[in-house]
């Protein structure tokens, strides 16, 4: 038993040596001009083999053909359909050992394939006449590889680095994987292509492409139209750089900030120039969102339209709002809009959570349209500390100037507190109500912005409270000898009502209007305050209401107060009496004659003397008469 074992391993060993030899001794070279011929037939499309045929057995048995051409035209100046470095022919091992060269696959190293923009070329009639084949039917072993070769697609270039498309002899299913590169970045492909034939006659084509790059990642599932360049379907993908992929898309993002991690998921509706993307859900950096937007990549920049509703939006984020330090060591906030330059935009948008230059928004609803760097957006609605808002908000970023701004907005029932700590950096005034505000500013950090401030501005509060002044103390001790008490410290006023309207110009805020009205107290003031500086210019008519008890007295109501004068920075607030005041009020009759009792000695009788002789009486000598201007009568 053992001899027939080892005698029918003899046989097979000397079988397969002798089948090798035949191999090496077949006439491999006689192959070329009858495959040169065969190719030509199926084709009409002249085909050069341009070295002699040799056998390889790497990575299987096959012909090495060396350098091809296929499709050469007339002329010095003609270019092939292809032309390869190396074309190595797989063949059967079989059938060779009888001298048929049955290729079981194709690989073309180095090669150069042009592709017209709707497939010129690629339709092949055979020399009989009888038949027109795509390259799929001329190439019925249905496996081609091609290696460091280029794919020219009209003035579009895709290097395949390594790829392998297989197909079957029947039906017209392709599949492709492998690596290529396009636009320099590198892809790892996955493909099924239904439609073979009209992938190279430019027509339809149903198709699914798995990718994976350093650049993105995704899935796009749809239908290419090739003679149009376009396509419809659904697409997935996610990418380290919202930006890099603009970049690649041929969309260039100014400036270095935001438009970081991007992942969406859409279907898509694309034609040259043009992407519309419906039931977009997408992530952007810290943003989540979702709608329907278009965007036009043909112009100068991206355009961008459609409706967008996201959990929170941070204009900063897009913008680029950087800390620096402002003046006084204060904290500010330097602004880059040249974002705005980068895009062109007409959307709705919708955000639970929006911080719009560093004002926090809550429920926004608004249409935004922006052009050539100018940035129009209508607050339709929001919420903002405490309040229901409704405005316009203007940026211009356009030219070398600095950027510009303009705010319409009115506010019902806003957070005092809040909003004055957001805009200002600081505390000091609380209360609840209502504002409106017509503001334009220039610059490019908050405080430059706050220091062009220009327009007009409404408000009134009420419930509130207002720290580090205390008018009824200031009113009772203005022109006491020892100097006004109720500035600084714990120094402060609890107000039903507090109100005002003010024209600004560079910063600086007027009002001839201002009135607080507390339990004792009523005080009508004008001044200005100049925001940039933080310093204040003050004078007050104060009138007391009722005693500090809350108790009113019909004959005590309205009684005249010291009038004072409050200047300084916020901080270091001086007062003094206003002398030109209080004369002013006891000549109109508006102060009843009993107020001239909160005066100290000598000015309280010399202001009695005065009243009872209609005439200045000499000032007491040896006491400095009141601090006043030259045209204070009758000094």
């Amino acid at each position: 038993m053992k001899r027939i074992w080892k005698g029918l391993g003899i046989a097979a060993i000397a079988l397969v040596l002798g089948a090798g030899a035949l191999v090496f001794l077949a006439p491999v070279g006689g192959f070329k001009a009858p495959l040169e011929a065969e190719v030509a037939s199926a084709t009409g499309r002249a085909f050069h083999i341009e070295g002699p045929v040799r056998l390889t057995f790497t990575p299987e048995l096959a012909l090495d053909l060396g350098p091809v051409t296929l499709g050469a035209g007339q002329g010095p100046d003609a270019t092939p359909l292809v032309a390869a470095r190396r074309a190595v022919l797989a063949v059967a091992f079989l059938p060779l050992l009888s001298g048929d060269a049955r290729a079981t696959g194709l690989t073309l190293e180095g090669a150069d394939i042009q592709i017209g923009r709707g497939g010129e070329g690629w339709i092949f009639t055979a020399a009989d006449g009888a038949q027109t084949a795509t390259p799929f039917d001329a190439l019925d072993f249905g496996d081609l590889r091609l290696v460091d070769s280029r794919i020219h697609i009209g003035d579009t270039e895709i290097i395949a680095h390594d790829v392998r498309m297989r197909w079957a002899s029947r039906g017209q299913t392709l599949s492709l994987s492998g690596d290529v590169a396009f636009r320099e970045h590198s892809f790892s492909l996955e493909a099924v292509i239904e439609r073979r034939d009209a992938l190279m006659a430019g027509g339809r084509v149903p198709l699914r492409i798995e990718f994976d790059s350093d650049l993105a990642e995704g899935s796009i599932d749809g239908v290419a139209d090739l003679a149009r360049l376009g396509f419809e379907g659904g697409v997935s993908l996610s990418a380290a750089s919202t930006r890099a992929l603009a970049a690649f898309l041929g969309a260039a993002i100014p400036g270095d900030r935001a438009f970081g991690e991007l992942s969406l998921s859409a279907a898509v509706k694309a034609a040259p120039g043009q992407v519309s993307l419906r039931d977009v859900k997408f992530a952007l950096g810290g943003m989540t969102g979702a709608g329907t937007v278009s965007v036009r990549l043909s112009g100068d920049r991206p355009e961008f339209t459609g409706r967008v509703a996201v959990d929170r939006f941070a204009l900063g984020d897009f913008l680029g709002f950087s800390p620096v330090e402002g003046a006084n060591g204060l904290p500010d906030l330097a602004f880059d809009l040249s974002g705005l330059s980068g895009f062109e935009a007409d959307l709705t948008v919708k955000a639970r959570e929006a911080d719009i230059f560093g004002l926090n928004v809550e429920n926004v609803a608004m249409t935004m349209s922006g052009r050539a760097g100018r940035l129009w957006a209508r607050i339709d609605s929001a919420i903002a500390y405490a309040a229901i808002l409704h405005g316009t908000l203007t940026a211009e970023a356009a030219g070398a100037g600095a950027p510009k701004l303009g705010l319409t907005l009115a506010a019902e029932g806003f957070d005092t507190q809040a909003a004055f700590a957001a805009a200002f950096g600081g505390a000091g005034l609380t209360g609840h109500g209502n504002i409106k505000l017509d503001l334009t500013a220039e610059g490019a950090t908050r405080q430059a912005l706050i220091a062009s401030l220009a327009g007009s501005a409404e408000i009134v509060l009420i419930d509130g409270a207002l720290d580090g002044i205390d008018p009824a103390e200031l009113a009772r001790t203005a022109a006491a000898e020892g100097g006004p008490t109720g500035l600084g410290g714990d120094a402060a006023i609890a107000f039903k009502r507090l109100s005002g309207a003010f024209d600004m110009l560079n910063g600086r805020a007027r009002s001839d209007s201002l009135r607080l009205v507390s339990n004792t107290l009523r005080v009508d003031a004008s001044g200005a305050f100049d925001l940039p500086a933080r310093t204040l210019e003050l004078r007050a008519l104060p009138a007391f209401t009722a005693d500090v008890d809350g108790q009113r007295d019909p004959a005590d109501d309205g009684r005249l107060a010291m009038p004072f004068a409050v200047s300084g920075a916020w901080g270091a607030l001086v007062a003094e009496p206003d002398w030109a005041a209080l004369m002013t009020a006891l000549q109109s009759g508006r102060v009843a004659l009993e107020a001239i009792d909160l005066l100290p000695e000598p000015r309280r009788s010399w202001f009695k003397g005065l009243i009872a002789s209609g005439q200045a009486p000499p000032w007491p000598a040896g006491i400095a008469r009141p601090d006043a201007p030259a045209h204070w009568q009758p000094w």
